[in-house]
């Protein structure tokens, strides 16, 4: 079973997940070691804890793109991507599918 310091880590990835970057930035916040974190991550998540961030994010960023007007850069932007092209590499690696793609298959529903 997950311990309350275990899932201390996911519910701070969760609820900042849009300004978080790397797993040093969750590690030093919760205070664990990021290596502990790697371990819980993979136990309980099959995953790893950067995966988790990944996919949070991208859900979000899906949900935004289904709106319409959205711009890819108003939301690499929005979840504080470096640039929309590292945006759009990260969306496709999470849905095999660039969000151009994403936003013409969920304007045809």
């Amino acid at each position: 079973t997950l311990s309350l310091h275990d899932a201390l880590p996911i519910c701070h990835i969760q609820e900042h997940y849009v300004r978080l970057k790397t797993m040093t930035e969750v590690a030093a916040e919760t205070g664990i070691d990021p290596a502990y974190l790697s371990r819980v991550f993979r136990r309980f998540h099959r995953s790893s804890p950067y995966r988790f961030l990944m996919r949070l994010k991208m859900s979000h960023a899906a949900s935004l793109l289904l709106s319409p007007d959205s711009l890819v850069k108003e939301i690499a932007a929005e979840l504080e991507f470096p640039d929309p092209f590292h945006f759009s590499r990260s969306f496709k690696t999470v849905y095999g599918i660039s969000p151009e793609q994403f936003i013409r298959r969920g304007s045809r529903r």
